[in-house]
């Protein structure tokens, strides 16, 4: 009777265990935030496929707690196409007192434009491009340590830095470095796109690192004028963007130039070392996030890994990007969001661009906490976010300027 009793308890517990863990496989991976106005829950932003022949995606704008604060002014010599002329907030500077909001068009492939918001004067400050030409360079945006902005350009076999000059409102050229010419770090790829074969990042020490596709990894300190070629990265013909904890570690997806096959690569700065992600137990996907505590996400909502070399899935069973090509046109009805960003607060925020021509499909911005499993999908348009030092947080949507407000600091 004992090992009866045993027994039927055994089979009970298993199946407990087994109805609990379809019950889990269910669920939704996160709910709704009980004091934000949402669209829906981050789940239908990231895990349900659109419907391809529904209607057109309203435009939404950001609801509650998130405040527009002012339109962008018209834009002179703004280069045209989606990402040319796509403005987003890059960074923001605490200057005197005063909150700069800069915006730019940081993806563009045919020159750069600064929009700069004085919040308190309530005015927008264009700076005028000083570069003109066929083969435009890399350009990358940075505040210093010393709360100076920076700009370093990539050009011609030449590394140059300015200084933006709060008097005279424009950037002045600082220091200019020449390239040896026995190094192939070159901005200029045969498709005439600077961002095939380059990618730049700053860390903490206001240091620039320069991934150069077919070549190797560069660092230039701005303070010495030195640069130096590390590692080698032979044989990888193109990668994408860098996802870095801004401290030591640097992933990036890397592509061989014979076999077109992708891996992820490892960069560790300080042992100049490079090394390969294994991605056996997640499907293939990108590089796209390290957040705060060192786990590294994958650019299509599958999950995380964390510093141990575990994975964790937030969804077990994630929708692939659907592709569709033909003779006449070659566009995507879906793709997976990124998550782009962690704010202070912890949430890891996601974002689905499109064109105007895929008006039918889910886009926007989504945030998602790992920590409380609440999400939240807010807007119809993809954007960059930026943090600034006081946890505010800063949006262009419809050329508009938004930000939602850290209420602690503001009580």
């Amino acid at each position: 009777m004992g090992k009866t009793k045993k027994k039927f308890i055994l089979l009970t517990l298993v199946g407990f265990f087994v109805a609990l863990f379809v019950y889990r496989s269910f669920q939704p991976i996160s709910t709704l935030p009980l004091d934000d106005q949402c669209i829906a829950s981050f789940d239908t932003f990231a895990f349900t496929f659109p419907d391809r022949y529904g209607p057109t995606q309203e435009v939404i704008l950001p609801l509650h707690p998130w405040e527009a604060i002012t339109t962008l002014p018209e834009v002179e010599d703004l280069p045209a196409g989606r990402v040319s002329g796509k403005l987003e907030v890059e960074t923001v500077r605490h200057n005197n007192g005063n909150r700069e909001i800069w915006v730019s068009n940081p993806r563009s492939d045919k020159g750069f434009v600064y929009l700069v918001y004085f919040e308190g004067a309530k005015e927008w400050l264009q700076i005028q491009m000083e570069f003109k030409g066929w083969f435009y360079p890399e350009e990358s945006l940075h505040i210093s340590r010393e709360n100076s902005v920076w700009k370093i350009r990539i050009f011609d076999g030449q590394i140059l830095l300015f200084v933006f000059d709060d008097d005279s409102k424009r950037f002045i050229e600082q220091q200019v470095v020449t390239i040896p010419p026995e190094w192939r770090l070159k901005t200029k790829s045969l498709r005439r796109n600077v961002f095939d074969n380059i990618q730049t990042l700053w860390d903490e020490n206001d240091t620039l690192w320069i991934f150069s596709s077919n070549d190797a990894v560069y660092n230039f300190d701005p303070a010495t004028q030195q640069l130096n070629r590390l590692a080698s990265l032979e044989g990888y013909a193109t990668f994408s963007d860098l996802a870095s904890d801004f401290k030591n570690e640097v992933f990036f997806d890397a592509y061989d130039d014979q076999t077109v096959s992708g891996t992820v690569l490892q960069y560790n700065i300080s042992t100049n070392e490079l090394a390969e992600v294994s991605l056996s137990k997640m499907p293939g996907s990108s590089v796209s996030l390290v957040d705060l505590n060192g786990n590294f996400w994958l650019g299509n909502s599958y999950g995380y890994r964390t510093p141990e070399g575990n994975w964790k899935r937030l969804n077990p069973n994630p929708i692939n990007f659907w592709w569709h090509m033909d003779f006449l046109d070659d566009w995507r009805y879906y793709v997976p969001p990124t998550p782009v960003q962690q704010t202070s607060d912890g949430r890891i925020w996601f974002v689905i661009n499109r064109s105007q021509e895929w008006n039918t499909l889910r886009s926007g911005i989504a945030w998602f906490d790992p920590n409380t499993e609440e999400g939240c999908w807010f807007t119809s348009e993809g954007a960059q976010i930026v943090e600034d030092s006081q946890q505010n947080l800063w949006v262009v949507i419809e050329n508009t300027l938004y930000r939602y407000e850290n209420e602690t600091l503001a009580q």
